[in-house]
């Protein structure tokens, strides 16, 4: 079985700085973290394969009670490595698969991953949406508009 850490405070800020390495794949959970440690999401907990080398990130709520609300029960995903993750979602310790939940941010590239945990837990997956995020990397790539055109 997969070790499963939840990381404090002092750790969030390291972690935050280390997410930066994997923007923009990363750019989901590395708002989170940066909301979780500036103060404005307290209800969160961060779960990592290991420490500080890690390969998965999952955020999820504090369990502390069942939730009904399915939009307070999503969990964000940054992983480099799909065996890991795999390791972390069929972890019972990180993911109850007996309730309803959702991704709100998971890598398109690893749906099939979540499908295949889905089934081994028994568990229906719907995919509703799907949302890709395009970044920039470059403003001087920007064309060039002025009024006349």
């Amino acid at each position: 079985m997969t070790m499963v850490l939840i990381l404090n405070e002092e750790k969030l800020l390291t972690l935050e700085k280390a997410l930066q390495n994997y923007l923009p794949a990363a750019i989901k959970i590395y708002g989170t973290i940066l909301n979780i440690n500036r103060g404005k999401i307290s209800d969160l907990e961060v779960v990592v394969d290991f420490w500080p080398n890690f390969s998965t990130v999952i955020c999820r709520r504090c369990i502390k009670e069942e939730i009904y609300n399915l939009a307070e029960c999503t969990f964000t995903v940054f992983s480099k490595d799909q065996s890991s993750l795999y390791n972390l979602l069929m972890n019972d310790n990180v993911v109850n698969w007996t309730n309803s939940f959702m991704f709100g941010g998971i890598d398109t590239s690893y749906l099939e991953l979540v499908k295949d945990v889905a089934a081994c837990k028994k568990f229906t997956v719907n995919i509703s949406v799907s949302t890709c995020a395009m970044i920039l990397e470059d403003p001087g790539d920007l064309l060039d508009i002025t009024s006349e055109k």
